[in-house]
């Protein structure tokens, strides 16, 4: 019975330490590229194209680390001029 009563009190005791280390990791985001698809295309400023991608590319980097997971696809909201996009934090 003493054994049984020493190991709760060890199994308790290991899962509050496990919790209460997890509790205090730390991390923050690293926001180097590891991997760009782009064509080579030119688009001028006032280009529909250039809009979405510029909204994507903002909102991918606002929204990605605070998605759980840090994993986080995006496409504009213009209808004449997609852009896509995808980011994940490693």
């Amino acid at each position: 019975m003493a054994f049984l009563l020493k190991m709760k009190v060890l199994v308790t005791a290991l899962l509050i330490g496990f919790l209460g280390l997890s509790g205090m990791v730390q991390c923050n985001p690293s926001t180097n590229g590891s991997n760009v698809l782009c064509n080579s295309r030119v688009f001028s400023e006032g280009d529909p194209f250039t809009i979405s991608l510029a909204y994507v590319l903002s909102e991918l980097e606002a929204v990605t680390p605070t998605r759980q997971g840090c994993d986080y696809y995006n496409i504009s909201p213009c209808p004449n001029a997609f852009a896509y996009g995808h980011a994940r934090c490693l």
